[in-house]
């Protein structure tokens, strides 16, 4: 009996370092028997993709500093920024509007003053806002990345996930387990 492919299966998510997409086949519909003739041909295909650079449609903060509200951190402004009080774990969650595949997030600190405070930074892609107080840690979705700092003046931090993650809610924490006591979250973009 010769063998016979099975449908090809899904796309795989959009590789952010290559570029490309795959999807495998298997050999096995019917599987070769008794002398039969493997498949002919591939049973993975590629193709190119294009990753798709996303703004988010609303900001939030766990805590608003007075005149540093969370959508300074989404108008595209470098010389604004977004900045909570001072609390355990403090965050910032950005709303994409729906769920999308994120594959890495980009993350501009402040510059000037008190940029070495960006630190313990977790960032987490979930479907839901964080419910806690910021006296508690967010543990919804899927860590996307950890950045340990701290952050440098006016560095353009570039967290590339793993695997890409699918949600709809980017949340950036601090979290320092308390070490640190309380702890700003600011940051520009």
């Amino acid at each position: 009996v010769n063998g016979g492919w099975t449908s090809w299966g899904a796309w795989s998510s959009c590789d952010s370092k290559t570029g490309k997409k795959k999807r495998v086949r298997n050999c096995k519909s019917p599987s070769p028997l008794n002398g039969g003739a493997q498949c002919p041909g591939n049973s993975q295909d590629v193709a190119s993709c294009q990753l798709v650079k996303l703004q988010a449609d609303s900001a939030i903060l766990s805590s608003t500093y007075p005149g540093c509200p969370a959508t300074n951190c989404i108008n595209g402004n470098t010389g604004d920024l977004c900045h909570t009080n001072q609390e355990k774990y403090p965050w910032l969650a950005l709303d994409l509007g729906k769920s999308v595949t994120v594959s890495s997030v980009t993350i501009y600190n402040r510059a000037v003053s008190c940029y070495e405070r960006l630190k313990d930074l977790e960032i987490r892609i979930s479907d839901n806002l964080p419910t806690t107080p910021a006296t508690a840690s967010f543990k919804g979705g899927a860590k996307l990345r950890f950045f340990e700092g701290p952050g440098k003046n006016g560095e353009v931090i570039e967290m590339v996930a793993e695997k890409p993650i699918a949600g709809r809610y980017v949340v950036l924490m601090n979290n320092s387990k308390g070490r640190h006591g309380a702890d700003f979250l600011n940051l520009v973009k």
